[in-house]
């Protein structure tokens, strides 16, 4: 990826796979995190505490024990989950949580991107989402091209 395509995308998914090796799986997570805010308000109680472990665990603040006690507890019955409403919502947490290695963050802006709230048919929401999550990569790691002052 040169500097200009950089800030040209509008698709996160090849900006992910650029840092991949770059940013930490902190960084990753907390975005991962942010797109599961997004959606929200698709989900109970529940799913938003996953949310709020994924975040804490980026943060050190949750173990990664009770990391995945949380994704356990939300994948008990997986099939009933993922085809049940807001699927993609949930899809875009457990992927938050998911705690293993290489953490690819791409299934949960994938996911959110797809979630009732985005779907391809309402006037370009899934577009406008992608662009939102395009501009969130941006936001969040910066300019990649641009030398760090040491």
């Amino acid at each position: 990826m040169t500097a200009s395509e950089w800030d040209a995308c509008s698709d996160p998914a090849p900006m992910l796979e650029y840092l991949r090796g770059k940013a930490s799986d902190r960084e990753l997570r907390l975005f991962a995190v942010e797109c599961c805010r997004r959606v929200w308000l698709l989900l109970s109680d529940e799913w938003i505490q996953g949310i709020e472990v994924a975040e804490h665990f980026a943060c050190e603040w949750a173990t990664e024990e009770e990391l995945s006690r949380t994704l356990a507890e939300l994948t008990y019955n997986f099939r009933e989950i993922i085809e049940s409403d807001n699927g993609a919502a949930k899809q875009a947490v457990l992927a938050a949580l998911h705690p293993g290695s290489p953490y690819d963050p791409r299934d949960a802006a994938s996911a959110a991107s797809r979630s009732e709230g985005c779907r391809e048919d309402e006037d370009g929401a899934r577009l406008a989402e992608q662009h939102w999550q395009a501009d969130l990569v941006r936001a969040w790691f910066g300019d990649q091209f641009r030398p760090v002052a040491g």
